[in-house]
């Protein structure tokens, strides 16, 4: 149901909101009781342990506390004597709906001093109980939400790997601001050859940065066709200002 690190002995384990949401829930008897639509959590805490569990049932939204929940492999599972109710209309303060006030906006990152987007959440769940320790603003939480499976490696541009060069050719290739420095110009453009074929495309993310035309001039006697948008974003600004550029890039056709 969930992606955990633990065998079924008790142990803790993490898991991913992504994971729970839309889940069904069974009652005590193993008929619907609805699908998970949120889990609220006590925010007193550092590490917020859920209190409650939010299911969408006929269009309704219905509450029942954690404590009255069961976890399992198959799924979540209603205690016997469990009541599902309405959600109370006044919230105390420190309790938090996270699909509700947390998922997909936009919080502040204190020590990058910019705002990021919330794209998935981190649990951790020891003895029944579960806590919040961890919020997910990468693209791999993106991903995850989006219910797909793409496998990442690090990699050096200037020494790719045997494992990245195994996996190609690739049909798309993804990059966002790596000409911050004239110096990459050289390696990528003799690693891009090598992660493509004809019919792929590379698309390059930059926010206007000096050495992108280098970049582009180099792809380009080397028969590589070029599309570039200009795109406005909502996002912080830095010295280049609100408009990324997007190099759509294909290597030579025939």
């Amino acid at each position: 149901m969930a992606e955990t690190s633990r065998e079924s002995n008790g142990d803790p384990r993490f898991l991913f909101f992504s994971s729970l949401l839309g889940r069904p829930v069974a009652g005590p008897g193993g008929e619907p009781a609805g699908r998970v639509t949120d889990l609220v959590v006590n925010t007193v805490e550092p590490y917020p342990p859920v209190e409650s569990l939010v299911v969408r049932r006929h269009g309704s939204r219905l509450q029942v506390p954690w404590s009255a929940v069961e976890m399992s492999a198959t799924g979540l599972r209603l205690k016997p004597g469990a009541v599902l109710e309405e959600p109370l209309r006044e919230r105390a303060t420190d309790r938090l709906p996270i699909a509700e006030e947390l998922l997909d906006r936009q919080i502040v990152d204190v020590e990058g001093a910019k705002l990021v987007r919330v794209n998935d959440l981190h649990f951790l769940e020891v003895k029944g109980a579960l806590r919040l320790v961890h919020v997910d603003v990468g693209f791999r939480g993106l991903v995850r939400r989006l219910g797909l499976d793409v496998p990442t490696m690090l990699v050096d541009w200037r020494a790719p790997s045997h494992e990245l060069l195994g996996e190609a050719p690739f049909d798309l290739v993804v990059a966002a601001d790596v000409l911050y420095e004239a110096r990459n110009v050289a390696p990528l453009c003799e690693l891009l050859p090598r992660l493509v074929a004809r019919g792929s495309e590379v698309v390059v993310a930059d926010p206007r940065r000096p050495d992108a035309r280098a970049f582009l001039d180099r792809l380009a006697a080397m028969g590589w066709e070029e599309a570039t948008e200009d795109v406005r974003h909502g996002a912080r600004q830095d010295e280049a200002g609100a408009v990324v550029r997007l190099h759509r890039l294909k290597p030579q056709s025939r």
